[in-house]
C-alpha cells in the first residue's frame, strides 16, 4: 500500500479566505476544517490518526456559546419582563458556561493542531519530504497555519 499524496488530492484553500471565514463565523469555521480534513489527513502514511468526537464537541461548544454572547449582549432589554436580579444571575451564568466552553474547545484546538503537525512530520519523514514547520505558528495560528503549510505540500515548496 503506497501513501504516496497526489498534489491534486491535497486539500487546499485561500489562507486569507480561512481567516475571513473564521472571524464572520466566530471561529465555527475552524472545526468544520478539521471535519473536512480529518479523512485526508488519515489517509496519510501516519501512525495516528484523527477521530471525529473531538471536532464535533468543538463545533458544539462553538455553537453553543454564540447564541450565548448575544443572549449576553441583549439581556438588558429583559430587564422590566424578568427583573434586575434574574437578569444578573441569568447573565453570571451564562458568562461562566461560555467561559469554561471556550477554554476547554481553544485548549481541544491547540492539542489538535500540534497533532495534525505531527501527523503532517510523520508522513513528511516516511516520504522523505522535509517538512519543517514551527511550534510558535502553530500554537498561536493553529489550523490558518496548518492550511498555509498544506497548501505548500503539492507545490514543490520545502514545506
Amino acid at each position: 500500500m503506497t501513501y504516496e499524496v497526489a498534489p491534486d488530492s491535497i486539500p487546499r484553500k485561500s489562507v486569507p479566505l480561512f481567516v475571513f471565514l473564521s472571524i464572520i463565523t466566530l471561529e465555527i469555521a475552524m472545526p468544520v476544517w478539521w471535519l473536512r480534513r480529518r479523512r485526508w489527513l488519515n489517509s496519510l502514511s501516519s501512525r495516528r490518526k484523527l477521530g471525529y468526537k473531538l471536532p464535533l464537541f468543538v463545533l458544539v461548544a462553538y455553537s453553543i456559546s454564540v447564541p450565548i454572547l448575544f443572549v449576553a449582549i441583549f439581556a438588558g432589554y429583559l430587564v422590566p419582563a424578568l427583573g434586575l436580579a434574574t437578569i444578573l444571575l441569568l447573565l453570571v451564568s451564562l458568562s461562566i458556561l461560555s467561559y469554561v466552553l471556550t477554554v476547554v474547545s481553544s485548549i481541544l484546538v491547540i492539542v489538535t493542531a500540534f497533532k495534525i503537525r505531527s501527523i503532517l512530520h510523520e508522513h513528511s519523514d516516511n516520504l522523505g519530504l522535509g517538512i519543517s514547520s514551527s511550534a510558535t505558528a502553530t500554537f498561536f495560528f493553529t489550523f490558518w497555519y496548518l492550511q498555509y503549510k498544506i497548501n505548500r505540500l503539492g507545490s514543490g515548496y520545502n514545506v
